[in-house]
């Protein structure tokens, strides 16, 4: 509102801090239910330039009307004013140590209490806390996201970063998750061997990339992957060798260069599956 002769602009800068302010917006400043479109128009500059003063001054003085309410006491001649401050802050320090003492881990308040929805499980709605675990404990890889049939999945290229020595692993449990949901997933079947593209597919199935961290086409042999594996483990403080970071980023850069051709390959095949559909 710099410009109370653009009619248009302080109007409307007025309007939306009545929206801001809610059904009772008269409450914080009177004021503002003075103002409407029609007389605005008919004020001149400098009646415009005291409305919105009186606005601001009536807004400043709510605040500070809510801050003696509610941060030092009831009111100004309430039982609690003279001990207000030490008082609010008893009340709030109670009431975050009686949240910490009901509160259990892996807990959230249920926004789905009592909502009525068939798409909706009805176990989700029952309970007024939430409990969430983290998925990566049952599968380590956002799988279940991407294999609904609303997503219309035609290629997933899998990157394989494991804790543990079985890159296969994630892609074992996608498989049996998607059978267990009745999505359709290829068939995976581990191989012996370690390298760093593996394709699985199926008719009427997504086919998937998969390509493990460490194998034997970045590494040397099956000794240097165990190196490797050792060495840039999950659970671990942060790096403070850049050399170290530089080649892990290498390694996996290296994963895709090796394997472009590849890569392109299998999305010109899932473009032209698409298309034929």
């Amino acid at each position: 509102m710099e410009s109370y002769a653009d009619t248009e602009h302080s109007f409307s800068e007025l309007e939306r801090l009545k929206v801001l302010l809610g059904d009772h917006y008269q409450v914080f400043s009177p004021s503002l239910e003075e103002v409407d479109h029609e007389s605005w128009v008919n004020m001149t500059d400098q009646e415009k330039k005291k409305k919105v003063k009186n606005v601001c001054g009536e807004l400043a003085a709510s605040v500070d009307k809510w801050s003696r309410d509610h941060l030092y006491g009831c009111n100004s001649s309430g039982i609690f004013d003279w001990w207000g401050p030490g008082w609010w802050v008893f009340t709030h320090i109670i009431s975050i140590l009686w949240k910490i003492a009901c509160w259990e881990f892996g807990t959230m308040p249920n926004i789905l209490q009592g909502f009525q929805d068939p798409a909706i499980p009805k176990d989700m709605t029952l309970k007024e806390p939430m409990h969430l675990v983290d998925a990566g404990l049952y599968l380590n890889s956002p799988y279940p996201s991407v294999l609904g049939k609303a997503r219309g999945i035609d290629l997933i290229i899998s990157f394989d970063f494991s804790e543990d020595d079985k890159p296969f692993k994630t892609l074992k449990v996608a498989s049996e998750y998607a059978a267990a949901t009745c999505h359709p997933f290829p068939k995976v079947v581990e191989p012996k061997d370690l390298k760093s593209y593996y394709v699985f597919e199926e008719k009427d199935k997504p086919t998937v990339i998969h390509i493990p961290l460490f194998n034997t086409d970045n590494c040397k042999d099956p000794e240097t992957i165990k190196k490797e594996m050792k060495e840039y483990t999950t659970f671990q403080l942060p790096y403070k060798d850049e050399a170290k970071i530089d080649h892990l980023a290498h390694l996996a850069e290296v994963n895709v260069s090796m394997n472009k051709d590849h890569i392109l390959k299998e999305i010109k095949k899932a473009v032209q599956r698409r298309s034929r559909h």
